[in-house]
């Protein structure tokens, strides 16, 4: 069975794109990898890998279509953090995937924590 664990998801909801993006691009230079789907549901339910840019899929986005997931993934071999910016209600929607290393969970939070528009709320 596959265990995941979302990590600070109430707080990044909160964020706003520019900050997300941002995230992202920090994040890209320690991850381990980093991918880009697309879910275009006119040609398959499912997702597929795209080959295009990272900046480029970056720019697929926009501030009212887009959510940025961070979860805990413990899978054998390889327990990691998975970072998404997803768009939710477009179609096609395009994922940008960033999987780091667990010991940069405190970076991943910091980054987080260091936006403009981030509220440390307990709600």
């Amino acid at each position: 069975m596959v265990k995941s664990k979302a990590i600070l998801a109430e707080k990044t909801r909160r964020l706003t794109l520019n900050s997300c993006i941002t995230i992202l691009r920090q994040v890209k230079e320690f991850c381990l990898r980093w991918n880009v789907d697309v879910l275009d549901c006119s040609i398959r339910a499912c997702r597929q890998k795209v080959d295009i840019n990272f900046e480029e899929a970056l720019s697929k986005f926009n501030e009212n279509d887009f959510y940025l997931t961070i979860m805990r993934r413990d899978i054998y071999p390889e327990n990691h953090i998975e970072i998404c910016i997803s768009s939710l209600i477009s179609d096609p929607s395009y994922y940008v995937w960033a999987i780091v290393a667990p010991e940069y969970l405190d970076d991943i939070k910091a980054l987080v924590r260091h936006q403009d528009d981030w509220e440390d709320v307990n709600d």
